[in-house]
Parts: structure tokens; sequence; C-alpha cells
């Protein structure tokens, strides 16, 4: 998992790498992410954009 510094308090990195995930820290910040959640057992997606750029999560139903 990468990631930006700050983004895990120490309890929660413990337990990511406690259940496998390896995190690199990239000594950087990213902003202006957008990303777009998809739960492959429900189907469900969820949009995320970073509040500290221009971006925005918007839903559009599709058409039929």
């Amino acid at each position: 998992v990468q990631h930006e510094p700050g983004a895990f308090t120490p309890e929660v990195a413990a337990e990511l790498e406690k259940r496998g995930h390896v995190l690199k820290n990239l000594g950087r910040r990213y902003g202006n992410m957008q990303a777009i959640l998809v739960d492959r057992k429900t189907g469900r997606l969820t949009g995320l954009s970073d509040a500290r750029g221009e971006g925005s999560a918007v839903f559009v139903p599709a058409k039929r």
C-alpha cells in the first residue's frame, strides 16, 4: 500500500501489516487525487475525491 506521510496511525499501520499488507511511505504528499472503490461482492461503486484539490465525486445514473 503506497501512502503519503501521516496517512495511518501506528496502530492502523501495525494492523494492516499484521493482515499481510506491505506499506510503502512515498515520502511526499499526493494531492488532487480521485478514485473509485469497487466492492466486487456487491458491485457497489464509491467515488472519492481529495478535498485538498479541485475535483469532486459525482454519481450519474446509467441510462437504460
